[in-house]
């Protein structure tokens, strides 16, 4: 039994780059053969103090609404994990920049993020790589060679998106593997899914992945196989 998963989405409603409703991204992820969906919308300085709301608890539940919203429309036709993507202080995207970095956070628990994420943004590498460890979380860098984003020194790492399928952008990916291979990092791939042709990545674990704590120690210990996109 093989067990595939989509590890990069984003959902309508969360940021303004996400195009697709809960119910149509069911239609097309079940279409498509995946047996889970992992959530990973936005969370930063902008999304979380202007984007949802100036109230940090207010944010803290609009951002979670995201995914569970997403369970619902699922349904059961498809599992549905709590993730993120994550950016640190100012490193999240802006008009322009070229120096963005966003980390895709894989094992936290909607009920975890409701108990520490609402300052989440505004931790160090540092503090966010210690807090993982602590929590049993993995931080994995989206899309590090996109033509916008800087590269995380590894140590702040536990692998690096070396398939991102979001054709709207340069992304680079065999530079990713490159990198990931020559850090003995883990490489996953993801749809980057914020539009219906995104989807097409995806993880392939060897065994069905029961909750994020599942995830993470899938990943952790490299029960997987890549699957590129379209």
């Amino acid at each position: 039994m093989t067990f595939k998963v989509e590890m990069h989405l984003h959902t309508l409603g969360n940021s303004r780059c996400a195009k697709v409703g809960h119910e149509d991204i069911v239609s097309i992820y079940s279409s498509l053969g995946y047996d889970a969906v992992t959530v990973t919308n936005h969370w930063n300085e902008y999304i979380a103090r202007k984007y949802l709301s100036d109230d940090p608890g207010i944010s803290v539940r609009k951002y979670i609404e995201g995914y569970e919203k997403m369970r619902k429309a699922a349904n059961g036709k498809l599992r549905v994990f709590f993730g993120m993507e994550l950016a640190l202080g100012g490193d999240y995207y802006k008009p322009g920049s070229l120096r963005s970095a966003e980390l895709l956070i894989y094992g936290m628990t909607a009920e975890e993020f409701s108990e520490c994420g609402a300052t989440l943004y505004e931790y160090g590498y540092d503090e966010l790589k210690k807090l993982a460890q602590d929590r049993g979380w993995l931080v994995i860098q989206a899309h590090p060679y996109r033509e916008r984003s800087k590269r995380i020194p590894v140590k702040y790492l536990d692998g690096l998106e070396i398939f991102n399928n979001n054709g709207r952008h340069s992304n680079k990916n065999v530079l990713a593997r490159l990198r990931a291979k020559t850090h003995s990092l883990a490489g996953i791939a993801g749809s980057d899914f914020h539009q219906p042709e995104d989807a097409g990545a995806a993880l392939i674990f060897d065994e069905k992945i029961s909750d994020e704590k599942a995830l993470a120690a899938a990943l952790a210990v490299g029960a997987f196989e890549v699957q590129k996109g379209n």
